[in-house]
């Protein structure tokens, strides 16, 4: 029997039909039997419904749908919305932001600041003017013998073999400081003698110099002072800092101590370079000398002048020139070692002479090795004397 019971369009199931149907703009839902307005229209729309269930799309991130259009919250970049704080340059959002950079691109086509100096570079990210000083080789906590054994060839007196603990981790600067870079962090330069340019190491600079230069550095990089120095350029004084105990407790830049050095040097070797033992007919300028000429610049190889630094091959752990080359002053005054064991040593607490370590183009074999030690007068300056940079790790 055909039946229409709740059914106003569609089949009665029997082949009849259900009056009345649908109007214009409806349709028939032939399971309900009911007439349903469903006219899908996204047309002008790209968000939201279209009014029958379906959507008209999504808006992306940081865009709100406003009667189906999607609307930029902040700013509208060539149809890609900028976040607050952001404008739009040359099609892409972007903060055009200085604050607290003197160098480089704000980010949105201006320039920062005025530009760095002779021998800076711009860090981008930063934007602060840096000094390129080199790279930095870190190095952790150890005990080793410092010094030399009674047979070893070449040996002087004052290197008496002893335990040493070394208890904090340091980084060194894997080169000598080099001429160029003393010259962008000073404002003055030093003589080049021979000629040998801005990539060889510093010379013919004094003590007081160097310390001074190492707090230049930690001024340029954030860090507190490790020495209390008054006057400036080649007559400046300086004197290790009072407000540390040790020069290990200053968390800025400093001149290594003689332990922070050779430990450097030996590079965990326990030879008299880190490319084995000289020989007793190899310890003055003999030539060629197969274990130093590979890796010291000595009276042997030199030439008679500095070369430029890295030239040669590195010990284990990156570090160049610790041997020949130029002499390099230590932290430390001089005085003899102790006998016995000894942890964080710094040398006596006062003296009239610096250490000085790892020999130099003009000085023979003997000079070039690990345990080999000389001092100087802090005020000195030696055309075969420069320097590189420590600082105690955290």
């Amino acid at each position: 029997m055909p039946d229409c019971t709740g059914r106003v369009c569609g089949l009665d199931g029997c082949g009849g039909t259900c009056l009345p149907g649908c109007g214009v703009g409806e349709t028939c839902d032939e399971t309900s039997g009911q007439c349903e307005v469903c006219t899908p229209d996204c047309d002008g729309r790209e968000c939201g419904s279209d009014g029958c269930g379906a959507s008209c799309g999504d808006c992306l991130a940081d865009a709100s749908c406003v009667d189906g259009i999607c609307v930029c919250d902040f700013v509208d970049c060539d149809g890609i919305c900028c976040v607050s704080g952001e404008i739009c340059y040359a099609g892409s959002c972007c903060s055009a932001d200085c604050a607290g950079r003197d160098c480089g691109s704000d980010g949105c086509g201006g320039t920062c600041g005025v530009g760095c100096g002779t021998g800076e570079t711009c860090d981008e990210t930063s934007g602060q003017c840096e000094v390129e000083v080199g790279e930095f080789v870190s190095i952790d906590p150890v005990s080793f013998e410092m010094g030399s054994p009674g047979g070893e060839a070449g040996r002087w007196s004052n290197e008496v073999q002893h335990t040493v603990s070394l208890t904090r981790s340091f980084t060194m600067l894997s080169t000598e400081l080099t001429l160029g870079a003393f010259e962008a962090l000073m404002g003055y330069s030093p003589p080049d003698h021979l000629g040998c340019g801005t990539d060889c190491p510093v010379e013919d600079v004094n003590w007081h110099e160097a310390a001074a230069c190492c707090n230049v550095l930690s001024a340029a990089e954030g860090f507190a002072s490790c020495y209390t120095c008054t006057g400036a350029g080649t007559a400046v004084d300086c004197e290790p800092a009072v407000a540390y105990a040790t020069p290990y407790d200053c968390p800025g830049y400093r001149l290594p101590t003689e332990a922070e050095w050779e430990y450097a040097a030996r590079a965990g070797t326990v030879t008299a370079t880190y490319n084995g033992d000289l020989d007793n007919r190899h310890v003055d300028c003999e030539y060629p000398n197969d274990v130093l000429d590979s890796i010291a610049w000595s009276c042997g190889n030199g030439g008679g002048k500095r070369h430029v630094v890295s030239a040669l091959t590195s010990n284990e752990w990156g570090l160049y020139d610790m041997l020949g080359n130029v002499w390099e002053w230590c932290h430390d005054w001089d005085g003899d070692y102790p006998t016995g064991s000894v942890e964080d040593p710094w040398g006596p607490t006062s003296g009239t002479l610096r250490s000085v370590r790892g020999g130099s183009w003009f000085n023979g074999a003997r000079s070039s090795r690990a345990a080999a030690r000389i001092s100087v007068d802090p005020a000195n300056r030696i055309i075969t004397l420069g320097f590189r940079f420590v600082r105690t790790l955290p």
